[in-house]
C-alpha cells in the first residue's frame, strides 16, 4: 500500500478497530518511509469526513515502553472501611499528544502504538491484548478509542524483538511500499527546498536507497527531510539565502544521506545556482533564459512556486507558461498550496480552467484550506 493510500484507508481501518472482535492495524516498512507521520494527520483527516465529533491521538513508543508505563504509578489509599488498596494513576499515554487533554474527553481516536517491533516481549503480551479487547495494563479504553501500530520488518536490523503468533493473528498487517508521488506531494506541502525536491525527483534510487550492508548513512525519506531541515539552519545561521556547497557541508550531508546522495545533492543545488533568480524572471519573464534539461526547468520552476506572491503571480506565470505542460502544472499546484490567495488571481483560476489538472489543482487547494 502507498503512503497516500494509506491515508485514504485511515478512517476505514479505524471503523473497523471499533467493531466488537474486529481487527487492529499493523503498518510495517523500512525505516523512515513516513507511516507514522500519515497515521498522526488522523485527527485532521477524520474532522474532514466527521467535522461534527472530537478525535484525539495518543502516542506509545514502543522502544520506551515498560510494564510500569502501561499501568501507571501505583500508590496506596483507603477504601471506604479504612482498608489500605493499591491504587494505579493515570498512565502517560491516557492523553491526547497535541491537546494534553485525557482520553474520555473525545469521541474517540487511535492509542498509536510505534516502534512496535522494538517492544519487549512480556510488553508485546500486554499491547496484544489491547488490539483485541481494547484494554491496556489495567486501564480500559474509553468509547471509541482502538490500538493502531506501526514497526519495521526485522530485516530492517532496528532492533525488533521476536514477534508472537496471538499478535499476528489478532491484526492486519499492512506493508508501505515506496512512491514518488505521495513523497512528492509530502515535500511540497512541507515546503522543502527546491534543491531537495528536485533531487529527490530527479534520483529515486537515492531517496529509497536499499539498506546498506556496512551500516553507514543512507538516503530515506526521513534522512532527506533531516538533511533539508539541516540546511535550512546553515542558511538561517549565515544570515543567507544560498545554500552552502563547502566541504564541510557536503561532510555533514554525507553523515546523513550518504557520499553517494551528497554528491549529487551538492550538484543539484550548484544547477539551482545557476537557473534565473526569482528578480530576474519578474523582470523579464518573456525573454529570461529557460534551463534546457528537465532537472534544470523542475528546480525553477519549484523556486518560483515558494516565492510567488498574488502580485507577481501574472508574470511568473507567464513565464511559466513557456514550459511545457507539467512543469506549468507543478508550479500551479505548489504556488496554491503554499499561499491559497494565489487561486483567486484571475490569471491562475484562468489557467486552472483551461487545463485538464484543475481537479487535481483544486483538490490540493482543498487539503491546504482545510
Amino acid at each position: 500500500m502507498k503512503l497516500s493510500e494509506l491515508e485514504g484507508r485511515l478512517p476505514a481501518m479505524y471503523y473497523s478497530s471499533l467493531e466488537p472482535g474486529g481487527p487492529s492495524y499493523y503498518i510495517t516498512s523500512p525505516p523512515g518511509r513516513g507511516k507514522t507521520s500519515v497515521v498522526m494527520n488522523f485527527k485532521r483527516i477524520m474532522k474532514r469526513i466527521d467535522p461534527d465529533r472530537k478525535y484525539g491521538i495518543a502516542l506509545i513508543n514502543g522502544a520506551n515502553f515498560t510494564l510500569m508505563t502501561a499501568m501507571g504509578f501505583m500508590v496506596p489509599e483507603k477504601d471506604k472501611h479504612g482498608n489500605t488498596v493499591s491504587v494505579f494513576t493515570m498512565p502517560y499515554w491516557f492523553y491526547d499528544i497535541e491537546d494534553g487533554k485525557p482520553l474520555y474527553e473525545y469521541d474517540g481516536g487511535y492509542i498509536f502504538i510505534d516502534e512496535a517491533d522494538k517492544l519487549g516481549l512480556d510488553e508485546k503480551k500486554i499491547v496484544g491484548e489491547a488490539a483485541l479487547t481494547k484494554r491496556l495494563g489495567n486501564h480500559n479504553f474509553p468509547p471509541g478509542w482502538v490500538a493502531m501500530f506501526a514497526g519495521n520488518p526485522a530485516s530492517s536490523r532496528s532492533g525488533s524483538t521476536k514477534e508472537l503468533m496471538h499478535m499476528v493473528n489478532r491484526r492486519c498487517e499492512i506493508a508501505i511500499k515506496d512512491d514518488m508521488e505521495s513523497w512528492k506531494h509530502w515535500a511540497e506541502a512541507k515546503s522543502l527546498l527546491p534543491e531537495v525536491i528536485t533531487f529527490g525527483n530527479e534520483n529515486p534510487q537515492l531517496l529509497f536507497e536499499p539498506m546498506p550492508a556496512d551500516n553507514r548513512p543512507w538516503g530515506t525519506p526521513r534522512s532527506v527531510h533531516q538533511t533539508d531541515i539541516h540546511l535550512k539552519s546553515l542558511m538561517k545561521s549565515f544570515g543567507t539565502d544560498k545554500i552552502p556547497t563547502d566541504p564541510l557541508t557536503t561532510e555533514e550531508i554525507a553523515g546523513m544521506i550518504g557520499a553517494p546522495g551528497a554528491a549529487q545533492l551538492i550538484k543539484t543545488i550548484r544547477l539551482g545556482q545557476e537557473v534565473a533568480s526569482y528578480e530576474a524572471v519578474l523582470a523579464n519573464p518573456e525573454t529570461v533564459t529557460l534551463p534546457s534539461k528537465p532537472d534544470g526547468k523542475r528546480l525553477l520552476t519549484y523556486k518560483l512556486a515558494q516565492r510567488v506572491n498574488e502580485k507577481d503571480a501574472p508574470k511568473i506565470l507567464k513565464c511559466i507558461q513557456r514550459l511545457e505542460q507539467e512543469f506549468q502544472t507543478i508550479f500551479v499546484r505548489q504556488a496554491v498550496q503554499q499561499n491559497t490567495n494565489l487561486a483567486f488571481v484571475p490569471e491562475v483560476a484562468d489557467w486552472c480552467f483551461k487545463n485538464t489538472a484543475l481537479l487535481a489543482i483544486l483538490n490540493r487547494f482543498k487539503d491546504a484550506d482545510e
